[in-house]
């Protein structure tokens, strides 16, 4: 996962990106909007929340962030980090606290656009500049829903297959391609069609064709697996999962040489990891400075590092060199953000058909 400082380079002046440049930059330049923000935190000492950890990185990558907020800013704050669920349960409940009036039990939530996208109506997230906090690292890319989120990293959902029992899931090339005689009853499939349901845009291959293809998929898999299937994977109890919902599993340290990703060239995607700060958060300037570090090198190593991915906007991250790889190979990602979301309404409407459909013809 580590980088040489000239490879990135390299890969920045291939990139051409916006914002890119500084690359190397440790920290924000200091300015009135974030000295607010720090003389904030100061009064505030903690950031909650009940994300996963390992999406942020692990322990490891909060330890360092206490560090670099404290000696940049002078400010210690503790991380209480626990896991309270999937990002949609989550959500719910931080939803729920909002319209009762009452302190948000987070002050940093993370999630998909799938989860934070039907929130927005109730007007519960601040609208945080962030790339004015950081002009020359955070792209404009990164912001979605008008300021309301950041994109921390990227995801590429595809066939996560074990290397020793299903090493011929490498070969599958497109999603058709899982319908053969031979991968029936060998992978399993998440119950919510994680990356299907935005295969039904217009414009792509459309509602109707996933609508024919799932069912199809449906009596070809073994069973079903959640976003967290990887060690069932790994252990040979299922040789596939497809499509998984980050792709990045074979990056980590537990997981390498055991699995590995193959990408369906008609289903290639990016999914967003992001973060958005309630309205009723309890320490909103703290997890700001936290989301400030989460854009540095080592913010975002660390990441990587934990969880396996890192955000393909920064031309030194894991993710960058996978994008570009693969498209040198004719692979053409489709970007789902939010940009992706509001040009192709219905889509959630489009994964409750889809679910439907492939638990009927998994037998319920």
């Amino acid at each position: 996962m580590k980088r040489a400082i000239l490879a990135a380079a390299a890969l920045l002046a291939a990139s051409g990106m916006a914002g890119a440049a500084s690359a190397q930059a440790v920290k924000p330049p200091m300015s009135p909007e974030l000295q607010k923000i720090v003389d904030g935190a100061k009064t505030e000492k903690v950031v909650l929340s009940s994300t996963n950890p390992l999406v942020f990185g692990g322990q490891a990558n909060l330890d360092a962030a206490r560090a670099w907020i404290k000696e940049n800013y002078g400010v210690d704050l503790e991380l209480n980090f626990t896991n309270g669920g999937p990002f949609g349960i989550i959500g719910a409940k931080i939803s729920t606290e909002f319209r009762a009036n009452q302190p948000s039990s987070v002050d940093i939530w993370t999630a998909g656009i799938a989860q934070y996208d039907p929130l927005l109506k109730l007007n519960m997230f601040t609208q945080v500049p962030w790339q004015k906090l950081w002009p020359e690292r955070i792209v404009p890319q990164q912001i979605g829903a008008d300021g309301y989120s950041l994109g921390i990293s990227t995801g590429t959902p595809g066939v996560l297959y074990n290397v020793s029992s299903g090493a011929d899931f490498a070969q599958v090339k497109t999603i058709d391609d899982l319908l053969k005689p031979q991968y029936k009853g060998r992978f399993g499939t998440t119950a919510f069609v994680n990356g299907f349901d935005a295969m039904s845009a217009k414009g792509w291959e459309g509602e109707a064709k996933m609508a024919d293809y799932i069912p199809k998929l449906g009596r070809q898999a073994q069973g079903v697996l959640n976003c967290g299937g990887q060690d069932r994977v790994a252990s040979g109890e299922f040789q596939a999962l497809v499509l998984d919902c980050t792709g990045g599993y074979p990056n980590i340290d537990a997981y390498r040489g055991k699995l590995a990703l193959a990408v369906p060239a008609d289903s290639a995607q990016l999914q967003y990891y992001e973060i958005l700060i309630p309205k009723n958060a309890q320490h909103p300037n703290a997890a700001i400075l936290f989301g400030l570090y989460l854009m540095t090198e080592q913010g975002q190593r660390g990441i990587c590092n934990g969880g396996g991915i890192d955000l393909d906007y920064f031309p030194e991250t894991s993710m960058h060199k996978f994008v570009a790889d693969n498209e040198a190979k004719g692979i053409h990602f489709h970007r789902i953000d939010y940009k992706f979301w509001k040009d192709n309404p219905g889509i959630d409407t489009s994964n409750a058909k889809l679910t439907k459909a492939l638990k009927d013809a998994m037998g319920g």
